[in-house]
């Protein structure tokens, strides 16, 4: 599946299918590091060349969490592999929760699209960098 699509078909998994949406994550981060100024703190002191910038993006981003498709920019968090992760909606840095969980956010999306009572009116369970990228609006630019 592919971001724009319908539901990812589960019948007819494909690790490459999985594969491209990922990358599909990677390279909004990617845009938003040449084009947008972004850069994390925990990546350190940007460094001068985009290519050595998208580098340490790159390997760090190995390590985030994982995340599975569901439906066009929606990913829900698949670690910790628990019920109750939330989902997220992608474009590019600009992430925000979507659902608290996978049956909140089917109601936000499908049922009554009331965001707000699907996801901060509900408990959020913090995701690792998925979680600091929805909430922390502060770390956006560096400083160049």
């Amino acid at each position: 599946m592919t971001p724009g699509e319908s539901f990812s078909h589960w019948s007819n998994f494909k690790k490459r299918d999985y594969d491209d949406s990922i990358r599909w994550v990677l390279q909004g981060i990617e845009c938003d590091i040449d084009h947008n100024k972004f850069w994390m703190d925990r990546w350190g002191k940007r460094p001068p060349t985009l290519s050595a910038a998208l580098d340490i993006a790159r390997k760090d981003f190995e390590t985030w969490p994982k995340l599975l498709p569901i439906h066009s920019h929606r990913f829900l968090a698949a670690e910790p592999c628990r019920p109750g992760n939330p989902v997220f909606s992608i474009m590019q840095t600009d992430i925000i929760y979507y659902g608290a969980d996978l049956a909140h956010y089917l109601l936000n999306e499908f049922v009554d699209h009331d965001h707000g009572l699907h996801t901060h009116a509900q408990e959020l369970r913090k995701i690792p960098i998925w979680s600091y990228l929805a909430e922390d609006w502060n770390w956006r630019l560096d400083d160049r």
